[in-house]
């Protein structure tokens, strides 16, 4: 009997510390679950905290737009998106996975598909939503993430990983890449990116110039001053390009050899489909960028 009481207790106190633990990181800057165990096994492990203020500010503009679009509307979990990839095919769950929910899994949690955790996951999320302001969460996800193959944790240390140097510094192409690899940082690179890592950047550059009120700005300067919006006070980052269907392209190209679609195949695209990339290429047919591909006879315009 007193086997099981203590085993009861220990089950409470392993559940509810992280709980006790969330509000202490609003000044405190924490470490992942992975960090600490990779650490434990002797793995390589570099982390360099960056404040949020010092960021590129297309740095979180782009992982919010490739991460969870609706960061500034939700409480900690995005019931629609959950309740969407519900209904969708179960390859599309990670699509539901507000940054929250990231940031409680990478502290307190294991990774994997495991429902148990999930369980786990969804109270946790509301309770750090709760106890922590946006652009807390949001500093101390871009600080833990993983974002390079050989243990690279948190924006600073892929940036210099990727592109030598620091986050603070990264145009709005670099930090759309960044954004790209978030998925799965060992799969693929924002050093040496294939043309889906491309492709996605520009998804998340468009995103990111038409992303409405940002909520992880208010402790910074004005709109006018800050770094990287217009005069005017939009929250648009200057030098971002045209929609894709905007522009005006050579009909004469043909897409190079070494094309990588292999994520777009494998449904890394991300849910809100408000615009699509150029269809595949298919072999014998003239490729017309802007445009999906179209079997011959077609000539509906």
């Amino acid at each position: 009997m007193r086997l099981v009481k203590f085993l009861a207790f220990l089950v409470a106190v392993v559940v509810l510390l992280p709980y006790a633990l969330s509000p202490l990181y609003r000044s405190v800057n924490p470490v992942s679950t992975l960090m600490a165990w990779r650490t434990l096994r002797g793995d390589p492990v570099e982390r360099h905290w960056i404040d949020l203020a010092r960021m590129s500010p297309y740095l979180p503009a782009a992982v919010v737009a490739a991460e969870d679009g609706r960061f500034c509307q939700h409480a900690g979990v995005d019931w629609q998106a959950l309740e969407n990839a519900l209904d969708d095919d179960a390859r599309r769950m990670r699509g539901a996975s507000t940054i929250t929910q990231q940031v409680a899994k990478n502290l307190f949690l294991w990774p994997g598909r495991d429902p148990v955790r999930k369980v786990l996951e969804l109270p946790l999320a509301l309770w750090i939503d709760l106890v922590l302001p946006k652009e807390r969460i949001l500093e101390i996800y871009l600080n833990i993430a993983e974002l390079g193959p050989n243990g690279q944790f948190g924006v600073e240390a892929g940036s210099r990983y990727a592109f030598g140097r620091s986050a603070a510094t990264l145009s709005a192409r670099e930090a759309a890449t960044m954004a790209a690899i978030l998925p799965n940082p060992l799969r693929r690179s924002a050093r040496t990116p294939t043309m889906a890592v491309r492709r996605l950047a520009s998804v998340y550059m468009v995103r990111a110039g038409a992303q409405g009120a940002r909520c992880w700005v208010k402790g910074r300067a004005s709109s006018s001053q800050e770094p990287g919006l217009t005069k005017s006070g939009s929250t648009k980052p200057p030098g971002l390009p045209r929609p894709p269907e905007r522009e005006r392209f050579d009909r004469g190209r043909v897409p190079p050899r070494d094309r990588d679609d292999s994520d777009a195949r494998e449904g890394y695209w991300p849910p809100d489909r408000s615009w699509q990339p150029p269809g595949p290429w298919q072999p014998g047919r003239p490729w017309q960028p802007g445009r999906p591909w179209q079997p011959d006879g077609y000539d509906g315009e």
